[in-house]
């Protein structure tokens, strides 16, 4: 163990301690000590005072609402709008800068058997211009959007606005770094996308593990993601032990259906793109809530949906 490198990750590690933005603990000491059980608890918090004191509105909202799905550890939602061909032209008429940031080839995982063409696989994310709340309200419809709204806030464990959500177009095909079995943060972090063209189990359908926003997996993952080595080691953990991914598979839950397919994630819970078999490019529009630091998601985790 080089001494100095140690000391520095465990300052680090302390000076970061409640950063949401500071992925996993580095420092050896700190894993053994706890530091990774103790944030993820202490970020679960506000989840727990969520539905503690929404338990009568969340058991009236899915029972009045069945064409939205929630799973039963409310750790993804389903549901589907009515969406056409102009409202797909205007989305692709109106795409702004691009980046590629988030499912970059060259990050690796523990599983390596999954080929990367270089030369045929992108992720591309667009912003979008002049996607104001009156063209999301239309695109969703106001009563289903008000409903996403409140379903978001369910997976985040606290009220979630339409101001705290941003949105983009994504373009993908081929596999990336998110055809591995990932966790995006050690705390609850909430991505939906809406299908633009149809999604089969060919067409690199988003897989979800349930259960995999459970403590106990959670403090796994990230303990060893902190002492994995790798010269190209992502900031997201990837799965690292073989000896999970039968598990993870088991559990597996492919989100497949058509044009207008809704579908929305905890992302704290281990997820993947899945296997590209068809080479269609997949054309989504994506959205994620913003990540607030633990004291802004206490004093949301108060309010009332």
């Amino acid at each position: 163990m080089n001494i100095l490198i140690e000391t520095k990750y465990f300052i680090y590690d302390l000076k970061n301690f409640l950063n949401p933005k500071y992925k996993f603990i580095r420092s050896k000491l700190n894993v053994i000590l706890g530091a990774n059980a103790l944030r993820i608890t202490l970020f679960k918090i506000p989840k727990f005072f969520f539905c503690y004191f929404n338990k009568n509105r969340i058991k009236n909202l899915i029972n009045s609402n069945k064409e939205f799905y929630i799973s039963k550890n409310y750790e993804y939602f389903t549901t589907n709008i009515n969406i056409n061909e102009k409202d797909i032209l205007n989305l692709l008429d109106n795409l702004g800068s691009c980046s590629n940031s988030g499912a970059l080839i060259e990050s690796k995982g523990g599983e390596e058997r999954i080929h990367i063409d270089k030369r045929n696989s992108y992720a591309k994310y667009f912003k979008l211009k002049g996607f104001n709340e009156k063209k999301i309200s239309k695109l969703f419809g106001y009563k289903v959007l008000s409903k996403i709204l409140k379903y978001c806030s369910i997976l985040y464990g606290s009220k979630v606005s339409y101001n705290d959500i941003s949105f983009s177009l994504v373009k993908t095909k081929g596999e990336n770094s998110n055809s591995y079995w990932h966790s995006d943060s050690f705390y609850p972090v909430v991505k939906g996308f809406l299908c633009l063209t149809d999604i089969t189990k060919n067409d690199s359908p988003f897989e979800f593990s349930e259960a995999s926003t459970k403590f106990s997996f959670l403090n796994k993952i990230y303990n060893a993601w902190a002492l994995y080595k790798h010269p190209q080691k992502s900031n997201s953990p990837r799965i690292v032990d073989k000896n999970l991914i039968s598990q993870i598979e088991n559990n597996k839950i492919s989100m497949i259906g058509n044009k207008g397919f809704i579908y929305v994630a905890n992302t704290s819970g281990l997820h993947k793109k899945g296997n590209d078999k068809s080479g269609k490019e997949r054309v989504l529009l994506s959205f994620e809530v913003e990540r607030y630091s633990l004291a802004k998601r206490i004093k949301r985790s108060f309010s009332l949906i």
